[in-house]
C-alpha cells in the first residue's frame, strides 16, 4: 500500500482525495496547504493528518500528489525528489520550457518515479475510443473534432492571469492535444486562435487545428467562456473511412451538479473515478518498479504542443513541429 500526501486542498486536490478513496493500492495519509482552513476541511472529511509543513509531510509518505498552481510546482518537485519521495504532478508539466527542463534534471538526478496527470487517458470512454480506433473499427482516421469547456475557474484567481496559467490552451485544451497526438500523431504542424492573453481574464476561448504526419486533422476547441452556472462539457466526434465515433459527457452522465460557485461536476457514481485510476496506476509503478507511461517525456511533449499553440495564437501563424 503506497502512502500518499496531497499538496493543495483546493478543487483538484479534493478530486484526487476522493479518487484515492476508491482504490486498493493507495492510501491518503496527509494534506498540506498554506491555507490552513482548506487543509483542515479536507483532513476532516477524509480522516487524515494535516502536515505542519511540506518538509513535515515528506517524512511520512511514499509519494506526493501536487495539486498546486502550474507556476508553483518546481520547488515542490525538487524538495520531494531530494527526500526520495515519488511525485505525481498535475498537468501541465510546467508553465515554461525552462521550468520543464529543470524538472527533467531533478528527476534524472534523484531517480524517482514521476508521473504527469493527463487524466483523459484514464477516462473509460476515451480508452474505448482508442481501442476501437487501434482495431480499425472505423477504418483509417480522417478527422477528430473535440470541444471541452465551461466557465473560467472560479475557485482560484491564478487561472485568470495568463502569465501564471497559460490560459485555456495550456490549462484545458492541453487535455485533448495530449490525447489525440498520442492516438493519431505525431503532429506535423498546428494553427491556433485564442481570445485572451490578459493578466486579468474574464473569459477565454481557443481553437487549435493540429495536422498529423499521416494527414489526420484534429480540431480542438477549449472554452472558459460559459456562465458559472453552466455544466462542464466535453464532446468528441471521430470520423474514419468506415465509421464514426461520438461521445458527449452530458448524454452519458447519471447526475449533473451546477452551481453559482462554478464548482460544476458530472457524476457517474457507479464508475471508478479516472483520477483514482491514474493514482492507482502510479501506485502500481512504485510497488512493481514499472515505468509510468505518462512520464516526464510524455508531459514534455504535451507542454511543447500547448506552448506552440500559444505561439501560433499570438503570432497568427502556422507553427511547424518536429515530430512531437
Amino acid at each position: 500500500m503506497v502512502k500518499f500526501g496531497i499538496v493543495g486542498a483546493g478543487f483538484i486536490g479534493k478530486i484526487h482525495a476522493e479518487g484515492i478513496r476508491q482504490i486498493k493500492n493507495g492510501e491518503l495519509v496527509s494534506v498540506y496547504d498554506k491555507d490552513v482552513d482548506s487543509a483542515n476541511e479536507l483532513a476532516k472529511r477524509y480522516s487524515i493528518r494535516v502536515a505542519k509543513s511540506f518538509e513535515d509531510m515528506l517524512r511520512t509518505i511514499d509519494a506526493v500528489i501536487l495539486a498546486v498552481p502550474t507556476f508553483a510546482r518546481l520547488k515542490y518537485i525538487e524538495e520531494a525528489a531530494r527526500a526520495g519521495v515519488h511525485v505525481f504532478s498535475e498537468k501541465p508539466l510546467a508553465r515554461t520550457l525552462k521550468d520543464a527542463e529543470e524538472i527533467g534534471k531533478i528527476i534524472q538526478k534523484y531517480n524517482i518515479k514521476f508521473m504527469v496527470g493527463h487524466v483523459v487517458r484514464y477516462f473509460k470512454e476515451f480508452q474505448k475510443m482508442k481501442e476501437l480506433i487501434d482495431k480499425g473499427e472505423i477504418g483509417d482516421l480522417c478527422m477528430v473534432r473535440t470541444f471541452r469547456g465551461g466557465s473560467i475557474p472560479q475557485w482560484s484567481e491564478w487561472f485568470k492571469d495568463f502569465e501564471n496559467s497559460g490560459g485555456v490552451i495550456l490549462d484545458l485544451a492541453i487535455h485533448d492535444m495530449d490525447f489525440w497526438s498520442w492516438v493519431a500523431g505525431p503532429v506535423k504542424r498546428l494553427k491556433a486562435h485564442s481570445v485572451s492573453f490578459s493578466r486579468d481574464m474574464k473569459m477565454d476561448h481557443c481553437v487549435v487545428i493540429m495536422e498529423m504526419s499521416n494527414g489526420v486533422l484534429a480540431h480542438i476547441e477549449g472554452s472558459w467562456a460559459y456562465p458559472s452556472t453552466h455544466p462542464f462539457i466535453f464532446e468528441v466526434e471521430v470520423v474514419g473511412t468506415k465509421g464514426v465515433l461520438k461521445y458527449s459527457n452530458l448524454n452519458c452522465a447519471s447526475m449533473i451538479l451546477s452551481n453559482e460557485s462554478g464548482d460544476n461536476q458530472i457524476y457517474s457514481p457507479t464508475n471508478i473515478s479516472p483520477y483514482g485510476m491514474e493514482i492507482s496506476d502510479f501506485a502500481e509503478c512504485i510497488e512493481t518498479g514499472r515505468h509510468p507511461e505518462l512520464d516526464y517525456e510524455e508531459g514534455l511533449k504535451a507542454l511543447k504542443l500547448a506552448l506552440s499553440a500559444i505561439d501560433s495564437a499570438r503570432s497568427n501563424e502556422i507553427v511547424s513541429l518536429e515530430e512531437i
